[in-house]
């Protein structure tokens, strides 16, 4: 029983015999692990979180839309008792290949510490504060109706997500995309995924790794690559999506284990299809400018941070939002500043309210 196994160690030896080792190696993997002696998992099951993007989403400027969005799931991590990795230099990985790639390389490296794996793009944010995603993933999102129909390409129908009633089940799970009509690629969107832990997750990973090996390959999928000159922001679009694409069409065994939810599940896709309250996960932003992104961002994280109890618990987790400025014990009387409009200001420009006053 894999859940079993992976509750005494990660690595396969009990806690006590390679705590020291374990330890680190957990504690250099990720931001937030909170999973040891006194709290070994969600039903015996550890669930970790990655995210991140390249450097200039990060840092407190006014596009960095990053600040807001990673901690939307900092917050969301720590109350819920799951694994957090944020990285905020992504390109620090590789430049073999465009920057998007490298979060498959992220993944791989964190494959086995957990026994669910989610992975959020950096311009999408977090809406579903109370989701419970063992829950969800493990058994909402285990029958044919969540998994089968929702890529609404013909030529898929017979295999995407048929394996769900197996005894091995599906691996992955991920959004279907709004352009169902489209003869070229898959109707499948890479914002959000999540990975069931195991030989056929890491043979997966491995696979669209591969596909990225040759940094023109992107070109099959995007006939108007040549509209994106080096240097731009869409150049190589569609990116690790597209290798997504390539291994699931090429071997339709991994793609019947692959659960295909519909649109507005694990994300909105577009930001105009998200709607406050909904059970959608992530209010996902394609499209728009950074800025835009920063604005939007913060608008939801004011809403989770709205009480001061709220805020000052938070702020310390949350460095990127003010370029590492803010010292934690500071956070509550900046906290009473920005909630407080009353308040007189004590804090100049380097700790601006701005993203705690936003509004949607």
């Amino acid at each position: 029983n894999q859940a079993v196994s992976m509750n005494t160690a990660v690595v396969g030896l009990p806690l006590a015999a390679n705590s020291a080792g374990l330890k680190a190696a957990l504690t250099a993997r990720w931001d937030y692990w909170p999973y040891g002696h006194d709290h070994v998992g969600h039903r015996g099951r550890r669930i970790g979180i990655v995210t991140g993007g390249s450097s200039d989403l990060y840092g407190g400027g006014s596009e960095t839309y990053g600040d807001a969005t990673g901690c939307l799931l900092r917050v969301f991590a720590e109350r819920r008792g799951y694994a957090l990795y944020t990285e905020r230099a992504l390109q620090r990985l590789g430049s073999d290949r465009p920057v998007a790639w490298q979060k498959v390389m992220l993944l791989q490296q964190r494959l086995d510490d957990v026994h669910l794996l989610l992975w959020v793009d950096a311009d999408i944010a977090w809406a579903a504060p109370d989701v419970d995603l063992e829950d969800l993933f493990f058994h909402r999102l285990q029958t044919r109706e969540a998994c089968v129909g929702h890529l609404g390409q013909a030529r898929y129908a017979d295999d995407a997500g048929t394996a769900v009633a197996n005894e091995a089940g599906v691996f992955l799970w991920a959004s279907a995309d709004v352009r169902p009509k489209q003869k070229r690629n898959m109707n499948l969107n890479s914002a959000v995924l999540a990975f069931k832990a195991g030989a056929e997750a890491k043979r997966f990973l491995e696979a669209v790794w591969r596909e990225g090996d040759d940094p023109t390959s992107f070109r099959r999928h995007n006939p108007g690559w040549q509209k994106q000159p080096p240097g731009h922001h869409y150049w190589g679009w569609p990116f690790e999506q597209g290798g997504i694409w390539s291994v699931l069409e090429q071997d339709r065994e991994m793609l019947r284990s692959t659960c295909v939810v519909e649109v507005g599940m694990l994300h909105s896709v577009t930001y105009q299809r998200w709607v406050s309250g909904s059970r959608t996960l992530g209010a996902h932003m394609p499209g728009m400018s950074a800025a835009d992104r920063r604005s939007v961002a913060c608008g939801h994280l004011t809403g989770t941070l709205a009480t001061h109890e709220a805020c000052s618990w938070a702020l310390p987790r949350c460095p990127d939002l003010f370029a590492g400025r803010l010292v934690a014990s500071h956070a509550p009387a900046l906290c009473e500043h920005c909630l407080n409009s009353s308040t007189a200001s004590e804090w100049g420009q380097g700790l601006s309210c701005a993203c705690l006053r936003a509004r949607l």
